[in-house]
């Protein structure tokens, strides 16, 4: 009883001393955006390196992903944004001679980047085709949260992956090989950011991107290619 009137007591006596107020602090998770697209300018026939600049935007929680087609065996490919070698994922869908690859690197600065890519065989006569997005909203520590790779030998190809948490951003890495009408379309709601047609050869590199509301199995199926195509298929991770 003793306890209660002084509890009683307290509480009146700091109505009337100040206001008491409560912060709490907000760590709801971002939403992953599209920052802004690019594309190597030499499309086909290039020597090692070639280089582009992309401009970062100021969002937070930034991320950069190279995406490249190649037709040919090139050796190594190796991928640097403002000099930092950027991690390969493991996405990337190999059957020599044609490849696609996806590459990473979190957090890199705002403002003009250049972004080299570099290959350590085929000379002038290998195909390489290159796009750049970057993207805010993005967990850093583990940007890439899945990833898969598909191979296909005639006009369509089909990416599936399981996410493990809500709202990833999927991304699709697409090499088409002999198409003459380079049209090729993915699944509803998977979208084209980039699109990049190499010679008359019909060779073409398709950056897509789709968010994912819930975790779960995704597929990406791509049709009116003319093959053989392969897929690199990454999720990632929204921050913190």
């Amino acid at each position: 009883m003793r306890k209660l009137l002084f509890l009683a007591t307290f509480l009146s006596s700091t109505a009337y001393a100040g206001t008491m107020t409560t912060y709490f602090t907000s760590s709801a998770p971002d939403t992953v955006v599209v920052d802004s697209a690019t594309i190597a300018p030499t499309p086909s026939g290039a020597s090692s390196p070639i280089s582009w600049t992309h401009l970062v935007g100021s969002g937070t929680r930034r991320l950069m992903v190279v995406g490249c087609a190649t037709a040919f065996d090139v050796g190594t490919l190796s991928v640097t944004v403002g000099g930092n070698s950027m991690t390969k994922s493991t996405s990337t869908a190999e059957a020599t001679p044609y490849q696609t690859y996806a590459f990473y690197y979190p957090n890199p600065s705002s403002g003009s980047q250049t972004i080299q890519v570099s290959w350590t065989s085929g000379g002038t006569d290998s195909r390489v085709l290159c796009g750049a997005v970057s993207f805010a909203g993005v967990n850093q520590a583990a940007p890439v949260e899945v990833s898969t790779g598909s191979y296909s030998g005639n006009g369509n190809v089909t990416a599936t992956m399981t996410t493990l948490t809500a709202n990833d951003a999927l991304i699709g890495v697409v090499n088409d090989n002999g198409s003459s009408s380079q049209s090729g379309v993915p699944t509803a709601g998977q979208n084209v950011i980039k699109f990049m047609p190499g010679s008359s050869n019909g060779f073409a590199l398709y950056i897509s991107y789709r968010a994912a509301t819930t975790a779960g199995s995704y597929s990406d199926t791509w049709t009116s290619l003319g093959g053989p195509a392969q897929e690199s298929y990454i999720g990632i991770k929204r921050g913190p």
